[in-house]
């Protein structure tokens, strides 16, 4: 199994998981700065049960490509 817990609270959650899960597991870490969003709703991490992050009051479109150069052009 893989995990990937997406911030330092789920962190400690899911090495309690993994220390009570029976069988191979290999866990992800993340790195820098990365915004508390499941904190305020409650979230518990469960193996073998995802979250889903609310649903924001708006939305964002984010379109990458790739130039001539194989490298992402983000100037349009």
């Amino acid at each position: 199994m893989i995990v990937d817990p997406c911030y330092s609270p789920e962190i400690e959650q899911t090495v309690l998981a993994i220390a009570a899960h029976q069988g191979l597991v290999y866990m992800r870490l993340l790195r820098g700065n990365v915004p508390l969003v499941l904190d305020e709703y409650g979230y518990k991490f469960e193996i073998g049960n995802p979250a889903r992050a609310p649903e924001p009051d708006y939305s964002i479109a984010l379109c990458v490509g790739l130039s001539d150069s194989g490298q992402p052009d983000f100037d349009g």
